[in-house]
C-alpha cells in the first residue's frame, strides 16, 4: 500500500568507489545521488561495520535526482583511511524512509610514497641513466616521470617507462 504524499527515495549512489581528499586535485570527492518523488528533508550518515560515525550532510531537497558531494567528513570531522558507506534519510510530510548505497566507498588520506634515490636532486644527466627510487601507496594507479632541462627546469617533458623493477 502506498499513501499519496509518501516520501520515496530511490537510486541511491555513491561514486567513484575511492576518494583521496588530500588536496592535489585527484580524487578529491565523492557525489552521492538520490532520486526523490515528494520534497523531503534528507539527512546523509556515514556508516562503518554498521556503526553511524555522524552526518556527512543535510538539506532539504525538491522532487527530482540530486546530486550533493562528499569530501571524507562525518560531522564535520576529517575521516581515516577506511572504507565506509552512506546511509540517507528522506523525512517528509507523511514520514520517513532511509537507504544505504549499495557500494562502499574506500576513502585514502595517507600520502603516497614518492622518492627518487638516482640520480641525486640537481645532478647532470647523459642521455641514458637509470633512474631507480619508489612510487607506491596502498591504492596505487600510475605516475609519470618528467625530465626538464638545465638547472630550473620550468617545463618537462614525459620520460617513456621502459621497465618497472
Amino acid at each position: 500500500m502506498r499513501f499519496e504524499g509518501a516520501v520515496q527515495l530511490d537510486s541511491v549512489a555513491l561514486t567513484p568507489s575511492l576518494i583521496s581528499p588530500d588536496g592535489d586535485g585527484a580524487l578529491e570527492s565523492a557525489l552521492a545521488t538520490f532520486t526523490l518523488a515528494t520534497p523531503a528533508s534528507i539527512t546523509g550518515t556515514v556508516v562503518q561495520g554498521g556503526m553511524s560515525l555522524g552526518v556527512a550532510f543535510q538539506a532539504s531537497y525538491p522532487v527530482g535526482t540530486h546530486s550533493v558531494p562528499w569530501q571524507g567528513t562525518a560531522g564535520g570531522q576529517p575521516l581515516p583511511d577506511g572504507t565506509y558507506r552512506l546511509r540517507l534519510e528522506a523525512q517528509g510530510l507523511c514520514g520517513t524512509v532511509s537507504a544505504e548505497a549499495p557500494t562502499p566507498i574506500a576513502l585514502d588520506v595517507t600520502p603516497p610514497v614518492a622518492r627518487m634515490d638516482t640520480p641525486l636532486d640537481g645532478a647532470q644527466v647523459r642521455a641514458s641513466v637509470a633512474v631507480l627510487g619508489e612510487a607506491s601507496d596502498v591504492h596505487f594507479q600510475e605516475y609519470e616521470l618528467g625530465l626538464g632541462a638545465g638547472l630550473l627546469p620550468t617545463n618537462y617533458a614525459p620520460v617513456p617507462q621502459v621497465g618497472n623493477r
